[in-house]
């Protein structure tokens, strides 16, 4: 077994480097993304290389990738190199630094040489290169998700997918570990031309994550939803997992927070989660852009008179009104509640407060159904009350057929009652 970061420490063997001697024809790279403490604890029969400050978190590296300059360094960065290299563990670099004994300079001229490109825009295809460059013949990926919205990040998940498909190509075997891993999948997770197919392909479903929203303003329908996604196998789904304002700007939610909570903190263990909610309709494009695989269901109520009697007891019954605007002639004196950051306000009576906020509502989710084809499905209420409507909607989630259970009306009771 290789020393652990005690017996490093003990050991204190710091050693000079000029390059790296695989011990092993395989090996294992480790980054910071979500899951990286799922690369297996004996590394037996691996070479374990890691990125920045992973030498705090395993003391069984044998290649610690940490590309920057040595000026650019922080406190922190500077800690995590000085500690790697009493350790006698090499250290990648820009450079062949004399205070830093254990540091190699990454062979630079000799990758653009070998692969005729300097498409290299995060650390992550130092790694790769340097792997495919020493003959190793398979890499596993852990915490290497490439997960991120901003323009940097998409971009350097596209050099990353890049230095994959050139290992590939090399004929060295890739596994990316992980269901929060965006590289190699599609934005829809989808393939091109089988729009039609409801489910992704077995090989890759094990890896895949399956996130639903439900939304409408049917709040009888929205519970019915949550118990028959309740009853599901291999499923965590919320109700009402409400948004978060922002300070100082109640109408600005954002559900980035709370996705992150919802999709990391259930653990590896589940493939289906999400939640049921009116609000989520507010921010179908925050959703879908978050979560590339979301799906969303919305519901609508033939008769829009009952969902109206339904909110007017609901604000009656709580003494609230979150639609008029408090500053106008026609607020009424209700008490502000927490839902009033949750809606937008008009300067109208209750009623038609809410009668405009249910066309817009709608309105919403007809273009919404428009701009995402194959992501949301936009239905009456009704097809919750017939099982062959339930298996339709499951399906489209992504269960298959033999995955499925239809509740029964005693536990549907029971649920309902428990709510």
């Amino acid at each position: 077994m290789p020393p652990s970061t005690l017996e490093r420490r003990i050991m204190f063997v710091e050693r000079e480097f000029t390059d790296y001697t695989p011990k092993n024809d395989k090996v294992i790279f480790i980054g910071k993304g979500h899951g990286w403490w799922d690369a297996p604890k004996d590394s037996t029969g691996f070479d374990i290389w890691g990125i920045n400050d992973l030498i705090l978190q395993r003391g069984d590296v044998d290649l610690l990738f940490n590309m920057h300059r040595l000026e650019e360094y922080s406190p922190a960065d500077m800690h995590c190199v000085y500690f790697a290299s009493k350790m006698g563990i090499p250290i990648m670099m820009v450079e062949k630094y004399p205070d830093i004994a254990s540091s190699i300079k990454f062979p630079l001229e000799d990758c653009l040489k070998e692969f005729g490109t300097d498409y290299i825009s995060t650390a992550i295809p130092f790694m790769f290169a340097y792997a495919a460059m020493k003959g190793y013949k398979q890499i596993d990926c852990y915490g290497i998700n490439m997960r991120g919205n901003d323009e940097k990040y998409k971009n350097a998940r596209a050099s990353v997918e890049f230095w994959i498909g050139m290992c590939m190509g090399k004929g060295i075997k890739v596994n990316m570990y992980g269901k929060y891993c965006d590289c190699l999948k599609a934005f829809d997770r989808r393939i091109y031309g089988y729009n039609h197919l409801q489910t992704i392909p077995q090989v890759i479903n094990d890896r895949a994550l399956f996130v639903t929203f439900g939304t409408g303003l049917d709040r009888k329908a929205l519970d019915k939803f949550h118990i028959l996604l309740s009853q599901q196998p291999n499923g965590k789904y919320h109700n009402n997992l409400r948004p978060i304002p922002v300070v100082n700007d109640p109408m600005n939610l954002t559900l980035f927070g709370n996705l992150e909570e919802m999709i990391v903190k259930q653990g590896d263990e589940k493939r289906f989660v999400g939640d049921v909610g009116f609000y989520n309709m507010l921010h179908v494009d925050t959703l879908i852009n978050t979560e590339h695989s979301s799906k969303i269901i919305i519901f609508e109520n033939d008769n829009r008179e009952i969902v109206k009697e339904d909110w007017m007891k609901f604000v009656a019954d709580n003494n609230i009104n979150p639609w008029t605007d408090q500053k106008c002639e026609h607020w009424n004196g209700d008490k502000p509640s927490p839902y009033d950051a949750y809606f937008p306000k008009y300067k109208l009576p209750k009623g038609e407060a809410f009668d405009k906020f249910y066309n817009e509502y709608y309105m919403m989710a007809a273009r919404a159904q428009y701009k995402f084809p194959g992501f949301i499905k936009y239905v009456p209420s009704s097809m919750l009350d017939m099982e062959e409507g339930q298996r339709e909607l499951l399906k489209f989630i992504g269960y298959e057929d033999s995955e499925i259970v239809i509740p029964k009306e005693e536990a549907c009771q029971q649920l309902s009652t428990e709510k």
